[in-house]
């Protein structure tokens, strides 16, 4: 099964970390790939993200089109993150 990528937006939020720690990966099921973004890539909650074996820290602002636009682009383009 190809592994899908989803875009987890406000990852170190409460919402975005519960998400995240609902699709850990267990030993048979490695289906997702996650871009966890975030305001500051460096804070320490996007830190302990970035430990996880299956996320991505990705930084961007919602109120920047061109900073979402480049995750999209970084991510591979059109058709490249599933969720």
């Amino acid at each position: 099964m190809a592994t899908k990528t989803i875009l987890v937006l406000g990852a170190t939020g409460k919402q975005g970390g519960a998400l995240i720690d609902a699709l850990r990966p267990s030993d048979a099921n490695k289906e997702f790939q996650l871009l966890a973004l975030t305001r500051s890539a460096t804070s320490p909650p996007a830190r302990r993200l970035a430990d996880e074996p299956h996320v991505k820290v990705v930084q961007g602002d919602l109120d920047s089109p061109d900073s979402i636009r480049k995750v999209f682009n970084d991510a591979g383009g059109k058709g490249s993150i599933w969720g």
